[in-house]
């Protein structure tokens, strides 16, 4: 990956801006995540619809209703990676 985001880095010497685009939610299981860590220029996101609201119209269920509360949370099986 490490290669990949060198590529973008490099476009950007030549180029104003450079788009990656990912369907779904790019800070989300995302294969961008995995570029995002070795760029060191400035990134912007263009939020679109989110795949969790995707998935929600899709099947037809409310994520929340009226005064519920709607939390997120990530779960990963390798805790020591979050503290990275």
């Amino acid at each position: 990956m490490r290669e990949n985001a060198c590529r973008i880095k490099n476009s950007l010497e030549f180029y104003d801006s450079v788009v990656y685009a990912v369907e779904g939610d790019p800070m989300l299981y995302s294969t961008f995540l995995d570029l995002y860590r070795y760029l060191d220029c400035k990134v912007r996101f263009i939020p679109g619809i989110s795949s969790i609201n995707a998935a929600a119209a899709i099947f037809g269920i409310p994520m929340a209703e009226k005064d519920e509360i709607f939390t997120i949370i990530p779960a990963v099986n390798d805790y020591e990676y979050m503290k990275k």
